[in-house]
């Protein structure tokens, strides 16, 4: 698996039971284990500064709309 790899879930279950739209990404990979984690676009629990957030209560990296090639804003985290 590619570090980088992006996978598009169209019918991701969420913990309430609904279904919507998730993006997994691919951090890496060795040894037969694939790490990967989840992303939002919704912002209401992140900061809105762009980069790394190792410091917030829930680690992420956001991605401002515009700077790749998500449409919407997006926290890549745990």
């Amino acid at each position: 698996m590619t570090p980088g790899t992006l996978f598009f879930d169209t019918r991701f279950v969420f913990h309430d039971g609904e279904e919507g739209q998730k993006i997994i990404v691919v951090l890496g990979s060795g040894q037969g284990v694939t790490i990967g984690v989840k992303s939002t676009s919704q912002g209401r629990r992140y900061r809105n500064d762009y980069g790394c957030q190792s410091d917030h209560r829930f680690p992420n990296f956001h991605l401002p709309r515009g700077s790749c090639c998500l449409s919407k804003p997006t926290w890549v985290g745990v």
